[in-house]
């Protein structure tokens, strides 16, 4: 393999790496994720306070499930090659499913339904704003590959969009466990 090549691997190439390194950041991310976990039952144990609102983080649990819906859709049609308007209006509808689930989250982290000076308090206000980080990364994501699906932008090889519905596949996952740990352990 020449130099050239190696500089500018091929397109399938292109794709492995972009994987390789969603699958490296994910991995290395989650090892936070398990320190949260530890943290919370470190501190706070099996106590879980009676005012979390359950109602709430359900709903915004089946929005962001349902979000990982027209992302499957779209990863998978993009492998079918069947890019185009229907491309377009899967990551957007999956962004805007997010969108609302960011909404949800924003509003339980501003309404404190827990002392924040408290062990679970802290622990719920950082695990929930660790979730909701990953999220609006997640979301500026899908809003570059909405905006260059509009323009007629979109990488023809799908390895963006491929590397950001894995992504997405990882906020949802790591949001069940936290919603497990948070709200019903």
């Amino acid at each position: 393999m020449s130099a050239i090549e190696r500089l500018h691997p091929s397109p399938s190439e292109q794709t492995k790496i972009h994987r390789t390194g969603v699958w490296l950041f994910m991995f290395s991310e989650s090892m936070f994720f398990v320190a949260m976990i530890k943290v919370r039952f470190d501190l706070a144990g099996s106590f879980r306070p009676a005012q979390l609102d359950q109602t709430l983080a359900l709903v915004a649990t089946l929005i962001l499930l349902l979000s990982a819906v027209p992302n499957y859709l779209v990863t998978r049609g993009w492998r079918r090659e069947d890019g185009g308007r229907a491309t377009v209006t899967l990551v957007a509808l999956t962004l805007l499913l997010g969108l609302a689930f960011a909404v949800l989250l924003l509003y339980e982290w501003t309404s404190l339904p827990v002392d924040a000076a408290g062990h679970y308090g802290s622990v719920f206000l950082g695990s929930l704003t660790f979730d909701l980080l990953h999220v609006v990364i997640g979301l500026l994501v899908f809003l570059s590959i909405l905006v260059r699906g509009l323009r007629l932008r979109l990488d023809p090889h799908g390895s963006s969009l491929g590397a950001a519905g894995l992504y997405w596949y990882f906020v949802v996952a790591m949001w069940l466990v936290m919603y497990g740990v948070l709200y019903l352990a």
